[in-house]
């Protein structure tokens, strides 16, 4: 749901979606949002922009991230015409970082790297100091972590990892909602899911950490924060909804 579903946004007090084209051949898929906008009697803004939505974060000081796999999805426009595209209509100033290698991770998407956390926090993966596979996601995420770093961001690191079967494990692709993180587990690594969920603790101190166990769906490029959509609760015309 996270690569095709709604962005909803704040539309003068009200709730609106943003739609983008889902990056993959799957129409019924691509259509949710504006099934979910006729449904929910919301409007539905059309964003001119292939994408898949995990490769999208934002911060609550009106900054979001994503990594260049966006320019390579629409190779017509420039960085700077997508990035006006997000100040548009999401209100956002928008930096676009470099991606981990397709051989690394197929996704390419900067969920499964960094995580957004409360208080200027943010997490962001750190991955081995051996290894040929490591060299260019080592050096793509400890470049986004000095970077947040020099903007005032407090950066947590946390391990990510290849797996024997070739899948790339990590913690960062967790989501936040209301007083809660859901955030991953994995059979046969007891001691790294225990250092995931202290770096949680520190990152989110008045949220209850919830792990789960994302052993299987991590084989296929992703975990929780893929499979969710946030829809935020914004004035409605008779209160909070």
């Amino acid at each position: 749901m996270r690569d095709y579903g709604p962005r909803f946004i704040d539309n003068q007090g009200k709730r609106a979606i943003v739609d983008h084209v889902y990056n993959r051949p799957r129409p019924n898929d691509d259509a949710i949002p504006g099934v979910i906008a006729t449904l929910w009697s919301e409007p539905k803004y059309d964003i001119p922009l292939t994408h898949g939505g995990g490769n999208f974060h934002l911060f609550d000081d009106g900054t979001a991230y994503m990594t260049s796999l966006i320019q390579a999805e629409n190779p017509s426009l420039s960085a700077q015409q997508i990035r006006d595209y997000y100040l548009a209509y999401q209100g956002l100033d928008l930096t676009i970082l470099d991606p981990l290698p397709a051989s690394f991770d197929s996704t390419q998407h900067i969920d499964m790297w960094m995580l957004p956390a409360d208080d200027g926090r943010v997490i962001i993966n750190q991955y081995p100091a051996t290894g040929s596979q490591y060299t260019v996601p080592r050096q793509v995420t400890d470049a986004a972590a000095q970077l947040l770093a020099q903007r005032g961001k407090s950066v947590l690191r946390l391990g990510g990892w290849q797996g024997s079967n070739g899948a790339h494990y990590t913690y960062a692709n967790a989501v936040v909602l209301n007083r809660l993180v859901l955030t991953c587990r994995f059979n046969g690594y007891t001691a790294e899911n225990a250092n995931a969920v202290q770096v949680f603790q520190q990152a989110f101190p008045r949220r209850q950490i919830v792990t789960v166990d994302c052993s299987s769906i991590i084989t296929l490029a992703g975990a929780i924060h893929c499979i969710v959509m946030h829809v935020p609760a914004v004035l409605l015309r008779d209160g909070y909804e």
